[in-house]
């Protein structure tokens, strides 16, 4: 992450990184020893002003003075020479490789339209000055930052909102004067993460209704359909009891095989983010498996043999209940032991697919209340049925 400075001035902005690379030690959410700026005006520089009154008295023209200086700093080609058949420069430079000063330069001679020299010192003034290492433009602007790192445990887009209360309070109480002339603002990955968020905002609500659109054309009753998709909604349930389970530091913490459980599996906390919600989108679609077997299995043995009874109602669906246990049961074991090895991945990628794993293991964990639920539903749905049918004869 980094905090962008704008504007037209390289020693303005100099200063107000400077500012704000202070002030930000005082932020508790940041690590510190990460907090630097990038240097603007870090190079040594000899600046040539030349006397262009003296320079057209003498007669010296400015490219007769670019070419002493470039010869003094850089050397001049004499003569090509064949060594061995092969052409090579004669170069001749000044002697020694230390740096000149800027006393050094202004003794460089110059020739005059006479045939004398006279010093670089005596038609220029010369000045030492700190150059800009680097300049980077960004719609006209130049533009420096200033990097850090946020603490762990941290959520991105939580700390920019407290960074930038708190930068907005240390300007309003003088501590930081970055000036109008300078724009400031907080930049990193968590542009990317809120440009998907607002994605998500429609994509997860069209996630959803097209599950249930499924639902509705496979049972072709909205009363049942509703009564698949409250899988969805334990899984759901289920996901974010998980993500509540990571971030607590007594989950898995005990010792096993002379370490701690915890840090064998990787267990870390796992804030929302676009990763989580993918896999909260993940789940929407598998967490109705379990339903729509029981749901269609009860509707089929409901259709074969129609009840009467409130007590041949619950025989049918206990009936069904036992004989889709297995398979209910072999579907959630299969999706979760095929993501434990990745919740509890730790190499390149894991930062993505832990977040997307977790929400999902913990849906599924918690979708054996599916085969509970989805029953006894029908059994309230279908006992309704027969009230109505028992007052209608």
């Amino acid at each position: 992450m980094a905090i962008k400075l704008a504007g037209q001035d390289a020693a303005q902005l100099e200063a107000a990184a400077d500012q704000l690379v202070t002030e930000l030690r005082h932020f508790s959410g940041l690590n510190a020893k990460s907090i630097f700026r990038e240097e603007i005006l870090g190079v040594p520089e000899i600046q040539v002003n030349p006397d262009r009154d003296k320079m057209r008295r003498l007669g010296i023209s400015t490219t007769q003075l670019g070419k002493a200086l470039q010869a003094t700093l850089f050397g001049m080609e004499l003569t090509p020479v064949f060594v061995d058949g092969k052409e090579t420069k004669l170069m001749l430079n000044r002697r020694g490789e230390a740096e000149l000063s800027h006393r050094d330069l202004g003794k460089t001679m110059i020739p005059t339209i006479n045939g004398g020299q006279i010093p670089l010192a005596a038609i220029s003034n010369l000045e030492e000055t700190a150059a800009p290492s680097m300049l980077k433009r960004e719609n006209g602007e130049l533009v420096t930052f200033v990097l850090f790192e946020k603490e762990e445990g941290k959520d991105d887009l939580s700390l920019v909102a407290e960074l930038s209360s708190f930068l907005g309070a240390a300007e309003t109480k003088e501590r930081l004067k970055i000036g109008p002339a300078i724009a400031m603002t907080v930049t990193g990955d968590f542009e990317n993460e809120i440009r998907a968020t607002n994605r998500l905002k429609w994509l997860i609500p069209l996630s959803i209704l097209l599950v249930f659109l499924i639902l509705y054309l496979q049972f072709r009753s909205v009363s049942r359909a509703l009564i698949v998709f409250s899988s969805v909604l334990v899984a759901f349930a289920g996901g974010f009891w998980m993500l509540w389970l990571t971030g607590q530091s007594w989950w898995l913490d005990f010792g096993l095989f002379d370490g701690q459980l915890r840090d064998a599996l990787a267990i870390e906390p796992v804030n929302l983010s676009v990763a989580v919600w993918l896999g909260f989108i993940a789940l929407l679609g598998i967490a109705t498996e379990d339903g729509v077997v029981l749901g269609t299995y009860i509707s089929q043995l409901l259709k074969a043999n129609p009840p009467k009874n409130k007590a041949e109602l619950h025989e049918t669906i206990l009936e069904a209940g036992l004989r889709r246990i297995r398979p209910c049961i072999m579907t959630i074991a299969t999706t979760m032991l095929a993501l434990i090895p990745v919740m509890t991945s730790s190499g390149l990628g894991a930062d993505i697919m832990r977040p997307m794993a977790v929400p999902v293991f913990g849906g599924m964990a918690m979708a054996l209340l599916t085969l509970f639920v989805v029953p006894v539903l029908y059994a309230v749905l279908e006992e309704a049925k027969l009230r109505r049918e028992n007052r209608e004869a």
